[in-house]
């Protein structure tokens, strides 16, 4: 191991790993990641397929779309299984406030190309 380093990532989880391979891809060489268990170990596992496009806020969409991207490329770009699986979502507006939530984030959802329907509790019917 070097003695000295440009970056030390902090934790291999999902964030870490994330950071460390995008450093990486960058051309960076002299890093180093340091974690206290084994990769993943640690909060990530719990998130599992916590990735959605379905987020109200337009900047924190285009996040997650990178994200969603990036998960669907990156079996190809390293021979690494993350056993992706891309599915869509529901959101479930139960009160009349987390409805309203819903209606008026829509509009985020058409602007980063995302098909979003809205159904009233009488289609539940």
């Amino acid at each position: 191991m070097e003695r000295f380093v440009r970056v030390v990532v902090i934790g291999g989880g999902n964030m870490g790993a994330g950071v460390l391979y995008h450093l990486a891809r960058e051309g960076w060489t002299d890093c180093v990641l340091i974690e206290k268990a084994e990769l993943t170990s640690g909060a990530t596992w719990h998130a599992a397929g916590l990735v959605s496009r379905m987020i109200g806020a337009h900047a924190l969409g285009l996040i997650h779309d990178y994200a969603v991207d990036f998960y669907k490329r990156i079996e190809a770009e390293t021979g690494q299984s993350v056993s992706w699986h891309n599915c869509g979502s529901l959101r479930v507006g139960s009160t009349p406030p987390l409805y309203t939530v819903d209606t008026s984030i829509r509009p985020s959802f058409h602007s980063l190309r995302l098909t979003a329907h809205l159904r009233e509790r009488t289609d539940a019917d």
